[in-house]
């Protein structure tokens, strides 16, 4: 699990999720585009939720480990859904 931090926000999200939204940023980066993307993250009662980020080659975007990867999630299709959109970019 990891925490993306967008901007002044935290979300807890799979780290495989997390990875994907960063080499995202990276993409969107190169053709100087913005898009928003639905993440998948742990709400703070621990039910699953997406959250609407909007990314551009200015957000600021990091992630940092979680200390507890009880609730981690693959989330193939959220990660091969943003590798698709890069692609086309």
């Amino acid at each position: 699990m990891q925490y993306l931090i967008h901007n002044a926000r935290s979300f807890l999200t799979g780290s495989a999720a997390a990875g994907a939204v960063m080499r995202y940023q990276t993409s969107l980066k190169l053709v100087l585009a913005t898009d928003s993307v639905d993440l998948p993250a742990i709400d703070v009662d621990g039910s699953l939720t997406r959250v609407r980020l909007r990314i551009s080659p200015r957000t600021r975007l990091r992630s940092v480990w979680a200390e507890d990867d009880e609730l981690e999630s693959e989330d193939h299709l959220f990660v091969a859904g943003l590798r698709d959109r890069a692609a086309l970019l």
